[in-house]
């Protein structure tokens, strides 16, 4: 179960190709954000105006000078750099109520890693549209191509690192 928007929404199970992708892209982030960055994997943010919590699959997050702090608290939105879903059975809820939760809360950018279709969904640049929130800015990059978080320009990856085979 995770909380967004003020409902706890029952989550998939992981599977195989799902749990191995996540792996994967921690461990590709860990190795080129190195001490930088603080990467976090299936664990909680608070978006607080929004009484969520979600548990995205991996969170690139500042870190603070005070090394505890977040052992007393999850990561606000503005400390969060890039949020990313790995997604097969979800695709289309987090395209639309993950993408829409994510933007209003002011999360930079956002990343679908697109399990059936392959591409690796990039979005950047949150704002209002009516009563719901989107990204100004979509990208598809597919294996053999690079992209870098835009928070973190020296560190590209191809998502063909990180999908599986």
């Amino acid at each position: 179960m995770e909380l967004l928007e003020g409902q706890l929404v029952e989550m998939s199970p992981i599977y195989p190709p799902h749990a191995s992708t996540v792996t994967r892209l921690g461990r590709l982030f860990e190795r080129r954000v190195g001490e930088r960055v603080l990467v976090r994997s299936q664990q909680p943010l608070t978006l607080i105006d929004q009484s969520s919590e979600p548990e995205p699959d991996i969170a690139l997050c500042t870190l603070h000078a005070d090394a505890a702090e977040f052992d007393r608290r999850h990561p606000y939105p503005h400390e969060v750099l890039l949020v990313c879903e790995v997604s097969d059975a979800t695709l289309a809820f987090d395209r639309k109520q993950k993408l829409n939760t994510y933007a209003r809360a002011a999360i930079q950018e956002y990343w679908i890693v697109n399990l059936p279709e392959r591409p690796l969904e990039v979005y950047r640049t949150p704002a209002p549209s009516g009563k719901r929130f989107v990204y100004l800015q979509s990208l598809r990059v597919k294996p053999g191509e690079s992209i870098a978080p835009a928070a973190l320009p020296d560190c590209e990856v191809d998502p063909a690192l990180f999908l599986p085979q």
